[in-house]
């Protein structure tokens, strides 16, 4: 995994102690994958590793005719894959608000020393070592809050490592940056290829006979660890589907169409109808935060979640806490900060779509810690600008994305052991629909919440944590 690897780096600053651990490559651990008697149909089961960037700021994406912005932030969830001939292994996020593979940070342009030498441990790909790699194409300027990018186009072959196979293809179209700052790790975008001129890695494994769906699932919860279901970070399921991490049936929600102020782009938005904040005490009271609906945007690539500021206001009057109204050091305008000594309550942010689906995510998942400054992570968004359901709230959901038929299916993550499988559908017309109902119980997904809510009061282990780690032994063998 990730840290694996740099811990054993951490290790070998302090000479001797790496020498007895094997040197092995960075692997995805617990892979699952499989085929069925359909013809080359298969699913590839893929764990996640949740990481730190060091940027800590907002991607934004450019092009000739206008600028959108992929709110890609402070962490997110790795996986590698396989570049080039004879390959390459580089680690990528997974982000569902971005539609693009890139890849190879310039990590001569990281301002921190300790994450430089990660950028370089994680792996890079080397288009003049591959044999299948074709001359570049066009380029294009990726844009950050601190700092930039310049990406040219590639095209080589790529493949998604798996337990008894790879899903393999050719002639993939990668952008590889020359110069950027302050992102140790590139992008794997999961979204539509209708946002882009060239066919995307879910088309490819459509395209080339490696799947026969663009559909996956996404969890990023899983953090309660039992006998049965050790824990992880998250998993991503190409054309498949794990009925032991939710609970109730995948309720079925239209992928709402393009409109203007969404940048005319197919992208994840569902309809958020309600919700509400609900006191997990004695009066067990709930209160409604927003009554409107609202499309929202899954993005696994975002950190936080970006609602309305009368959202924000509803919560810290019912939380009584206060709206911070400027940004320093701190604050983040618009937020609402939170003494970090303080208990958390014990209550459930509750988002419902429509009235056959809701997903609770406890209020301690939504707090993040920055030394000593807390806060919920939801920023607020303007008029114009686009609201966001991040992995504060997705690490409550199961989320299967179909770009086929436009449906995006939901339930409330748990975690009861692992059964991934094949995604077989109904077909009615030219729709396929999916009817697959969780293994867990209401007990199990309890634990899950539970679980949760504890580990959002600490630290979680992260690719920042070991480099603070790897930092801290240098500072004491500098002392002996």
């Amino acid at each position: 995994m990730i840290c694996s690897r740099l811990l054993h780096l951490a290790l070998s600053a302090v000479g001797g102690l790496a020498s007895a651990m094997p040197k092995q490559p960075m692997v995805v651990a617990r892979v699952s994958d499989g085929t069925s008697d359909m013809g080359n149909n298969t699913f590839l089961s893929i764990p996640m590793e949740r990481v730190q960037l060091s940027s800590g700021q907002s991607l934004r994406r450019r092009d000739d005719v206008n600028t959108v912005v992929y709110p890609v932030s402070d962490a997110g969830y790795a996986i590698e894959i396989d570049v080039g001939t004879p390959t390459q292994r580089v680690p990528v996020l997974i982000d569902t608000g971005s539609d693009e593979l890139w890849v190879n940070p310039d990590c001569s342009g990281l301002s921190d020393s300790v994450a430089k030498q990660a950028c370089l441990v994680l792996g890079q790909y080397f288009p003049s070592d591959s044999t299948t790699a074709d001359d570049p194409k066009d380029s294009s300027l990726l844009e950050y809050g601190k700092g930039s990018a310049n990406v040219t186009y590639i095209v080589d072959s790529v493949s998604i490592p798996g337990a008894m196979r790879n899903l393999s293809m050719t002639d993939v179209t990668l952008g590889v940056a020359t110069a950027s700052k302050n992102l140790a790790i590139g992008i794997l975008g999961v979204g539509f290829t209708s946002n882009v001129e060239y066919l995307t890695v879910l088309d490819k494994l459509d395209a080339q006979n490696e799947m026969q769906s663009r559909a996956f699932s996404l969890v990023l919860g899983a953090s309660n660890a039992t006998d049965e279901a050790p824990a992880s970070d998250g998993t991503i399921i190409f054309n498949g589907v794990d009925t032991r991490k939710f609970t109730g049936p995948l309720q079925q929600l239209d992928n709402l169409s393009p409109q203007d102020g969404d940048d005319d782009r197919w992208r994840y938005f569902v309809e958020l109808t309600n919700s509400t904040y609900a006191k997990k005490d004695k009066t067990n009271t709930t209160t409604t935060l927003y009554s409107s609906s609202l499309r929202v945007l899954l993005d696994s690539g975002s950190s936080y979640s970006y609602l309305p500021p009368s959202f924000i206001g509803a919560l810290a009057n019912t939380l009584n806490l206060t709206v911070s109204t400027t940004s320093s050091s701190t604050t983040i305008n618009g937020t609402i900060a939170i003494d970090c000594k303080a208990t958390v309550p014990t209550g459930m942010v509750d988002f419902a779509f429509g009235s056959a689906l809701t997903i609770s995510v406890p209020l301690a998942d939504l707090i993040w810690v920055n030394g000593d400054v807390c806060m919920i992570g939801i920023e607020p968004i303007g008029d114009d600008k686009i609201a966001v359901l991040g992995d504060d709230f997705l690490r409550s959901a199961y989320v299967l994305f179909d770009q086929d038929n436009q449906k995006i299916y939901m339930a409330e993550a748990a975690n009861c052991g692992t059964h991934a499988q094949l995604l077989v559908g109904t077909i009615s017309g030219n729709i396929t629909s999916y009817n697959y109902t969780g293994e867990c119980n209401q007990s199990t997904a309890d634990l899950q919440v539970s679980a949760s809510a504890s580990a959002a009061a600490v630290f979680p282990i992260s690719l920042t944590t070991v480099l603070f780690a790897f930092a801290c032994i240098q500072i004491m063998m500098a002392m002996m």
